[in-house]
């Protein structure tokens, strides 16, 4: 049998899939990755703890195999803006990895030297403390097992991406290739290079950060065993995503997961909208890269994480259950949920303004609350559509991916409110499944069938139903912000 390695480091866990040429899953482990919070606000992993996860589940992975089992390639996605500090001799990580999630460094942003627009132009992102440059900005500071390293020229400094294929091929690959580069607030879109101006504003020395590279290509050697297995591609997360939701142009993919990702394709073409992230979604060569216009709300999942942590959901499976249960929306004294556990993202980029609950009542139930937030995620991408919409941007064609899109509750409150229609994929592993169609396009055997549609949600209130639900949602929110 030939088979490809697609590997997904994700927030909540490592899963290495072992996928034939036809498509199927021959064998899938995951190992879970813990997040830790030593301060609030902090968001932080363990390298070992990625490091070792990832390796382990590869292994896993490979051992399932026959010894006459040819693997072809092994492809990564990871998740993107968190960041590793590392040693280039020992390969030892030296603080711990901050998340993407993490706003420590909020308050190194308030005299920062160059606009919003200025960075925006410049990057495709916004300045906020969740992206990588603020961070690295902050450990440069903080960290005397960084400033020590830094000093003696022994400093390393990426993405998990970078870090992990640095790991896999002995130290022989540094580099990051531009969806997750542009990540770290330091990468010039236009140039595809790191940008002099910002790494001077970070203080980031450019001789600790790696080489940019195509995501697509060879990235060097995995040896395990006897197996030799060449890398040939790395990409961030949510753009592996897409291309396994057959992602085209002009057409959208809502991405539920930790956070939720509402990516709309625009071919080769680099568009702006105040408001919205221009991201780089794959670049296939130096002369061939694509975009997305993409809006992000920073807590999805994380939100019923912390519902389970407090007692009020006993798991992620019992979210639609529990919204159904819950009472009817009442336009006379409805309950509001602002999930901002990471601040707001698109189209707003507040990371000051906290997560809100209002319409609280003695009469109000955990299954209320669980509804609150299932349709707050619901509104935020919302906000987001509409805020592509007053641009005169269509959404055209819109699927759903992700852990969350199982919440059958969760998409019809989505479709009632972009009034359109939502195909969830039946297939969940699409971060897999994308992996696994462009390494057999490097490998030159790609196949055009893409995951399947599960089932397509259809609009079930009216536009009038639909736009005073966001009027009162608007409301809320300008309340939650002066707050």
């Amino acid at each position: 049998m030939d088979c490809l390695l697609a590997l997904d480091q994700g927030s909540s866990s490592s899963r290495a899939l072992s996928i034939d040429t036809k498509g199927r899953v021959v064998f899938s482990l995951s190992s879970p990755l813990n997040t830790y919070q030593p301060k609030m606000g902090w968001m932080e992993h363990h390298g070992r703890e990625i490091l070792s996860g990832s390796k382990r589940v590869l292994e896993r992975a490979l051992a399932h195999l026959s010894p006459r089992d040819e693997v072809l390639g092994l492809g990564l996605a990871t998740q993107r803006s968190t960041v590793v500090f590392w040693d280039a001799v020992t390969g030892e990580v030296v603080c711990p990895v901050i998340s993407w999630q993490d706003g420590r460094a909020a308050e190194l942003l308030e005299h920062f030297p160059l606009s919003q627009e200025e960075v925006h132009q410049k990057t495709g992102l916004y300045l906020t403390p969740y992206y990588s440059a603020p961070k690295i900005q902050w450990a440069l500071q903080h960290s005397a097992p960084v400033k020590k390293l830094l000093d003696h020229g022994r400093l390393r400094i990426g993405p998990i991406s970078t870090y992990l294929i640095w790991h896999l091929t002995q130290g022989d690959i540094f580099g990051v290739e531009p969806t997750l580069a542009q990540r770290m607030l330091l990468f010039n879109l236009e140039s595809a290079t790191w940008d002099d101006q910002l790494l001077k504003a970070f203080g980031v020395p450019k001789e600790c950060l790696p080489e940019i590279r195509c995501s697509l290509g060879f990235w060097g050697t995995f040896r395990q065993g006897k197996r030799k297995i060449p890398i040939l591609l790395t990409l961030g997360d949510q753009q592996a995503a897409a291309a396994g939701s057959g992602l085209s142009m002009g057409s959208s993919l809502i991405n539920y997961g930790t956070g939720a990702f509402l990516l709309l394709d625009t071919g080769n073409q680099r568009r702006h909208i105040p408001g919205l992230l221009t991201s780089v979604s794959i670049q296939r060569s130096r002369t061939e890269t694509h975009y997305f216009l993409e809006g992000t709300v920073n807590s999805a999942a994380s939100c019923f994480d912390w519902l389970s942590h407090l007692g009020i959901l006993p798991s992620a499976k019992d979210i639609h259950a529990y919204c159904v249960k819950s009472k009817k929306l009442s336009f006379a004294s409805p309950l509001w949920a602002l999930p901002a556990l990471g601040g707001l993202g698109a189209p707003r980029w507040d990371y000051r303004t906290r997560t809100t609950l209002s319409g609280l009542s003695s009469q109000s139930s955990r299954e209320d609350i669980v509804r609150s937030f299932t349709e707050g995620i619901a509104f935020l991408i919302s906000d987001i559509a509409d805020h592509l919409r007053r641009h005169d941007v269509s959404l055209g064609p819109i699927r759903a991916s992700g852990g969350l899109s199982r919440v059958d509750y969760l998409l019809q409150f989505q479709a009632d409110l972009l009034q359109a229609n939502m195909a969830r994929n039946r297939e969940k592993e699409a971060t897999a499944l994308g992996i696994f169609h462009l390494v057999l396009e490097q490998l030159g055997m790609a196949k055009k069938s893409f995951t399947s549609v599960d089932k397509v949600f259809k609009p079930g209130i009216s536009p009038k139903e639909a736009e005073g639900l966001k009027n009162g949602w608007r409301k809320f929110v300008e309340m939650a912000q002066k707050n």
